[in-house]
């Protein structure tokens, strides 16, 4: 896995020397780096230091764990287009989480108003979270498994 010589690696894929595992690796490889910038910036604002580092060390594990098992349901490096078949099958499931997630939004600040203590709300948030993740790579996986049947 190259991390900073771009041309050598340009030059890999053009001579086709790079494995689906490869491929799966560097998308894992730069989700890892998002989700990493994406809550460092959220510590500095967060009240619930626990509840938030939960979330990011379970979003990190299951986008590990859940890639690594889609992609061995998918045939592995025998297997056939897993990139283009992840990215498709994430697209709608993506859709459907969004409204998950505003709905999830509206609860909470529903639970706000109510006066339930930040804290409950931050790990009630932290959890569903994950709970999504989970979900979103289960039924890709599903999916996956359907088409190669």
């Amino acid at each position: 896995m190259y991390f900073w010589k771009t041309k050598i690696l340009a030059e890999n894929i053009k001579t086709d020397n790079l494995k689906q595992s490869d491929f799966k690796n560097y998308l894992i490889a730069g989700n890892i780096i998002i989700f990493v910038s994406f809550y460092g910036i959220l510590l500095e604002y967060t009240e619930n230091l626990y509840a938030l580092l939960f979330e990011m060390a379970g979003t990190i594990l299951m986008t590990v764990f859940g890639m690594n098992i889609i992609f061995r349901t998918n045939g592995g490096d025998e297997g056939e287009e897993y990139l283009n078949r992840y990215i498709s099958i994430s697209f709608p499931l993506y859709l459907k989480f969004i409204l998950l997630g505003v709905a999830l939004g509206v609860v909470l600040e529903v639970m706000r108003e109510y006066s339930v203590p930040d804290v409950y709300i931050d790990w009630l948030y932290s959890t569903s979270l994950l709970f999504f993740y989970f979900v979103f790579f289960w039924r890709i996986n599903v999916h996956i498994r359907c088409i190669n049947a």
